[in-house]
């Protein structure tokens, strides 16, 4: 940028300035600003500091920031709040939290925005004890009746699986709006309360508050967790008709769900009608049509990704790779998950995964020698191989489950049963053995 000599810019219009510059991503015009800004000794000034503090932290240089930050002879909450925010938004949440204590034992006052950024420092990085400590400051000085400080709060909580706690100050709040219903809607769909999930979003449809495009995507999420594949319909009806569809995460949310819904002709038709696709739209359609047993469909969206699309990820080739596991395809198994290792995924835990197909593609075709290596191979690399999950719809309620399984509510009058079950199959192979034995001795 170039200033004119006879321009003449106070602290207050270059602070305004290189806010813009920030907002606008204007990395050398920015650059230039400070400049002029040491030139004029306006540098100095809380506001012009502050300014340039949030201006480099917004356009990703984050030691431009924080030196300015330290040369600056006076701080004010801006200040800090702008660091904070910063370091939080590069994914440095411990240094976050570190510039927040110092700030704490400086005793400078905290707003809104500055507890907002701390609590999701914690929640980013687990800090639970901290994020609790906050909580309290936060009621001692009447925020927590701000919404986005609620939200981000519970949001803590949820990250941390302390969702009680978090469904308690949902609850607690006199306001919700849409971060709010869609928080605790997400957060049961992460922990696997779908149901609940659901619930929530009915309440929500009954208030004034509308869903937005990351709701819809939570909730049709849950569906297909559910299998419930005729209220994923239904919001895919309605999503149209706001005109969300082509929003990514909830037209990525229905391909997920028709995908395991088995419905794969539908979610093929969504991923086609997108104008724009990432890297989880294509990964979706690759996953539903292995785990579907379509080797081939498989085969030609991996092909027809690494042609147009962005470059496949682990899971991707994970998923196609399992197709040939189930399918026996030794070749082109062993050819893809060369590739997988040539391009340096082996590290990658899903990846490790793939050693699995390959011992059971082995299996298959009876090379039990080589299949033996592999699995050698896996235990010296410690893969452990996770259970598969299994779904059953009583009475319009789906239950999921895997082997050994005893989570579900009414897991142990579920395993009383069996035990019955089980004690009344072994009392009628008793009786069969005795007449069978009774028809022998009749024979003689």
């Amino acid at each position: 940028m170039w200033v004119e000599p006879v321009l003449h810019m106070d602290p207050f219009i270059l602070s305004l300035a290189l806010k813009a510059c920030g907002l606008n991503m204007s990395v050398s015009f920015g650059e230039s600003l400070h400049g002029y800004s040491v030139k004029t000794d306006f540098v100095t000034s809380v506001f012009v500091g502050s300014a340039l503090v949030d201006m480099y932290m917004k356009i990703g240089k984050v030691e431009e920031g924080c030196f300015v930050f330290k040369e600056m002879p006076l701080r004010n909450v801006v200040s800090w709040t702008a660091i904070i925010a910063g370091l939080v938004r590069a994914g440095y949440n411990k240094e976050a939290l570190a510039y927040f204590s110092d700030m704490w034992i400086q005793k400078v006052g905290c707003d809104t925005y500055t507890f907002s950024s701390a609590l999701k420092a914690c929640a980013d990085s687990g800090a639970l004890n901290y994020g609790r400590e906050i909580h309290c400051q936060t009621l001692k000085k009447g925020f927590i009746v701000v919404s986005f400080v609620a939200n981000t709060l519970a949001t803590v909580y949820n990250k941390c699986g302390k969702l009680d706690y978090g469904l308690r100050l949902f609850e607690s709040m006199t306001q919700r709006d849409v971060v709010s219903w869609t928080t605790i809607i997400m957060s049961n769909v992460q922990i696997g309360q779908e149901e609940n999930a659901i619930k929530a979003f009915r309440r929500m449809r009954e208030t004034d508050v509308s869903p937005n495009e990351f709701t819809f995507a939570a909730v049709i999420s849950g569906c297909a967790t559910l299998g419930r594949i005729e209220w994923g319909e239904q919001l895919h009806a309605h999503v149209i008709r706001l005109g969300l569809v082509d929003s990514l995460s909830v037209a990525n949310s229905i391909m997920a769900m028709y995908s395991k819904c088995w419905q794969l002709d539908l979610a093929s038709t969504v991923f086609q009608g997108l104008s724009r696709r990432d890297i989880i739209s294509w990964s979706t359609m690759i996953s539903g049509y292995a785990q579907g047993g379509c080797g081939e469909e498989a085969f030609d969206y991996l092909s027809w990704m690494r042609r147009e699309g962005p470059r496949p990820n682990e899971f991707a080739f994970a998923s196609v790779l399992s197709v040939c596991g189930n399918m026996a395809i030794l070749e082109q198994g062993k050819q893809l998950h060369a590739h997988v290792l040539c391009v340096g995924l082996e590290q990658n835990t899903m990846v490790q995964m793939t050693h699995i197909t390959l011992a059971n593609m082995y299996a298959a075709k009876g090379k039990w020698k080589e299949a033996a290596e592999v699995r050698k191979m896996m235990k010296s690399k410690g893969v452990v191989k996770e259970p598969g999950w299994s779904w059953i719809k009583v009475k319009d309620r789906v239950s999921a489950f895997v082997s050994g399984d005893r989570t579900h509510p009414e897991g142990e009058y579920i395993y009383d049963v069996l035990d019955l079950l089980a004690s009344q199959a072994e009392m009628r192979m008793q009786e069969m053995d005795f007449l069978l034995n009774e028809v022998q001795e009749s024979q003689r």
